[in-house]
């Protein structure tokens, strides 16, 4: 059976393991496919270019790199905020209203002196745009550690190593972060299939894909068009077959 033509194909509908291996199954209907490695992954805002990386393969040889760079919602409202040293929380001092916006985990209306309450402690919360949210307070005027969005990337191998496959993704369905630019790229190996989502499925909703002038695919990387792509991420998708050099 023949590989997909070219190296950009939709189909937001398709389950999550079955659009990573759609190229791979394509080109060997009876080739069998190890389970996905999945690791989570902080989303950082702050307009900085960050970069997450993992291996797979024998000796890890072939690997998948997310680069990005990311701002809050428009309407972000984080008072004096500073980064912890660990860099994966934002100190938030509660003084007088704040609305903590979509960007960040959880979305909630905090008044000082009145919630949750006056003695230190924890307790998870969730929202509309948040499932698994926790939210960490000390005594009057209270400070709130607000994680960043949590991502995931999961790498998986054919048995027999000729194809791999990285997606990159939100569990929780739509990011509300504002990406400036994005890419995620392979090394060890050439593109044969990728695709991007503004939204992840997510229950009952189905993914859906950036619109094809927003992003490009090239035999390495899959990245967004300047001055054409909307700056919503949520979601990116690589079937790689390794190179005849790595072989």
């Amino acid at each position: 059976m023949a590989a997909p033509s070219g190296r950009r194909n939709g189909g937001g509908g398709a389950s999550l393991w079955a659009a990573l291996l759609l190229a791979a199954v394509a080109l060997r209907p009876a080739e069998t496919v190890s389970e996905p490695t999945t690791v989570a992954f902080d989303v950082r805002p702050g307009g900085v270019v960050h970069s997450f990386s993992q291996n797979v393969g024998p000796g890890n040889k072939y690997t998948c790199v997310f680069t990005y760079a990311s701002q809050g919602g428009t309407n972000e409202t984080i008072g004096n905020t500073a980064l912890l040293p660990e860099e994966s929380m934002a100190l938030c001092p509660i003084t007088t209203v704040l609305e903590i916006q979509a960007a960040w985990e959880p979305l909630c209306v905090c008044l000082s002196g009145t919630w949750p309450s006056q003695q230190a402690g924890s307790e998870s919360i969730s929202s509309p745009r948040t499932q698994d949210s926790t939210v960490k307070w000390a005594q009057s005027p209270w400070t709130l550690l607000l994680t960043f969005e949590k991502w995931q990337m999961s790498l998986g191998t054919s048995e027999d190593h000729q194809h791999f496959t990285c997606t990159i993704w939100r569990p929780q369905g739509k990011s509300y972060l504002y990406f400036t630019q994005f890419k995620a790229e392979v090394r060890g190996a050439e593109i044969e299939y990728g695709m991007a989502y503004s939204k992840a499925a997510f229950e009952r909703e189905s993914e859906v894909p950036l619109k094809s002038e927003e992003f490009e695919v090239t035999k390495t990387a899959v990245s967004h068009r300047p001055g054409a792509f909307k700056a919503e991420l949520s979601k990116l998708v690589i079937v790689a077959k390794v190179t005849r050099s790595e072989l």
